[in-house]
């Protein structure tokens, strides 16, 4: 932020990246916080289809989930799938990772079978697209969720 300025969109993918870490390493408040903040710029700077926003959404949902508060990891993560739809492709990772934490989040809010037919099909198109090996496709095979990380270009 100290070289590109705080409204930035690589110093809003660094944030969602730290968000990440700290995510990993329990300390919640920290990480929805950036990734609130991250969201929020991106989207101002981006617009809210733009692929740099959709991954601060899937790392907010994912703050959210593991906060319990299932209820809005899911209403996010599905209002953030249909962008990404009509985004990018429907087998495109990150549309991929969207799909498989939403359906965690439906499972978590009680629509079982919604949540195991939108599993079963973004296991089948991950293999298909990344192959059976690949740890997405692992993870989301094994219930686990996506996280979403920037590259940035350099400058």
């Amino acid at each position: 932020s100290r070289v590109l300025g705080a409204r930035h969109p690589f110093t809003h993918a660094a944030a969602t990246n730290l968000a990440v870490t700290l995510h990993t390493l329990g300390e919640l408040s920290t990480a929805r916080g950036l990734n609130e903040k991250a969201l929020n710029g991106t989207r101002i700077a981006l617009g809210r289809e733009h692929p740099l926003s959709l991954v601060c959404a899937i790392n907010l949902a994912n703050d959210l989930a593991r906060g319990g508060r299932y209820d809005l990891a899911r209403d996010l993560g599905a209002v953030t799938h249909e962008q990404a739809r009509g985004a990018l492709p429907s087998n495109h990772p990150w549309t991929l990772a969207l799909a498989t934490n939403l359906a965690l989040d439906m499972r978590g809010m009680g629509q079982l079978d919604e949540s195991a037919e939108l599993q079963q099909d973004t296991v089948t198109r991950l293999r298909e697209r990344l192959g059976p090996s690949h740890p997405m496709t692992l993870g989301a095979y094994d219930n686990l969720r996506a996280f979403g990380d920037i590259d940035v270009p350099h400058i």
